[in-house]
């Protein structure tokens, strides 16, 4: 048993400062990019979560073959890797049960990682059943029309998608800016962004508890929004058409929000616009292309944290197998010497 804890440990130290590590490279990456790669800043988002469980298991694949071939404590055997070897684990008489504890801890959010996607599934079935038990649809346009007056789109589904159109976002928007949320909608449809996202989810794992795996995951759902305007807008639609819209609805839900009646859960829809994004999406869609993204000088000031970690790593990637090996063994003696 104490493989398993030891090895369980390890994967979620590695995945949880792994993911501390990777956000500000990320984020001053997703900065430089010009403004209309929306496309690009999805996938840097995207591998900025999944990323530090490739790493995490790496890592942990390396200290079980390493342990399996010489199974002799690190810290026991070369005083150089002592200041490596966490030695200390093994000097408070009840180690095996403190790290037992953390181990509970750690299952139960790798647990909560991996419940998560089936949540979000359930919930969005849930949605879909009952918009599509209301909704009639409408095959010249390929949208359903829900009876709702919530100006509201959305488009749900993994793999038979549908995308639907609330009765009052239809009233409030004119011919031209209701054909770009349709627009917009159907682009999340062909980029399967339901799965895209579900995917990210799942990929938390045991970061599920770090304050920057929520800020990849926002920002990835920010990414994939922009990144449908953007290709709404390149298609037959007019970007100026899709910020109306988008600044339409966004006025209208904040209004009724502002209803003291207004029921809890409708008031947390109102988040989806949020001004700020739509505000920042529809600017990206009535600009010109001219002075697009930041100057080259911004840019390399936004890349220069991003280039600063990654000539950290380099210069203590010799040191990480050590200290990753030490970590397994210290832990391996820890729960051996205790029992």
């Amino acid at each position: 048993m104490d493989l398993p804890i030891a090895g369980l440990l390890l994967y979620v130290a590695t995945s949880c400062v792994a993911s501390g590590l990777l956000f500000l490279p990320a984020a001053a990456l997703a900065e430089s990019l010009p403004r209309r790669c929306a496309v690009w800043g999805t996938r840097l988002w995207f591998a900025a979560l999944l990323l530090p469980h490739v790493l995490a298991a790496a890592a942990l694949g390396y200290a079980l073959r390493m342990h399996a071939l010489d199974p002799v404590p690190w810290s026991a055997r070369a005083p150089t890797f002592r200041h490596l070897s966490f030695w200390w684990i093994t000097d408070s008489p009840d180690a095996a049960y403190r790290i037992e504890v953390i181990a509970l801890a750690a299952v139960a959010a790798v647990l909560v990682g991996m419940l998560r996607p089936f949540f979000s599934v359930a919930l969005s079935w849930r949605y879909a059943r009952v918009l599509a038990g209301v909704s009639t649809e409408v095959p010249e346009l390929r949208v359903w029309l829900t009876p709702l007056d919530r100006p509201w789109s959305a488009c749900l589904g993994l793999l038979r998608q549908r995308v639907y159109i609330t009765s009052g976002l239809a009233k409030l928007l004119d011919p031209e800016e209701l054909s770009a949320v349709i627009a917009h909608e159907q682009a999340h449809a062909r980029r399967r962004d339901n799965l895209r996202q579900l995917l990210a989810q799942a990929a938390f794992g045991p970061t599920v508890a770090m304050p920057t795996a929520h800020l990849c995951l926002r920002r990835l759902q920010a990414s994939i929004e922009r990144a449908a305007d953007h290709e709404a807008a390149r298609e037959e639609t007019d970007g100026q058409a899709l910020a109306s819209a988008l600044v339409k609805a966004a006025r209208k839900l904040r209004d009724l929000s502002a209803d003291p009646n207004e029921e809890p859960l409708r008031r947390r829809l109102a988040n989806r616009y949020r001004e700020e994004f739509v505000a920042e999406r529809a600017q990206l869609l009535l600009d010109t292309g001219e002075g697009e993204g930041h100057s080259v000088g911004r840019r390399l000031a936004l890349l220069l944290p991003a280039a600063l970690l990654l000539a950290l790593a380099g210069i203590g990637a010799p040191l990480a197998a050590p200290t990753v090996r030490s970590f397994f063994e210290s832990l391996l003696e820890a729960l051996s010497a205790n029992r």
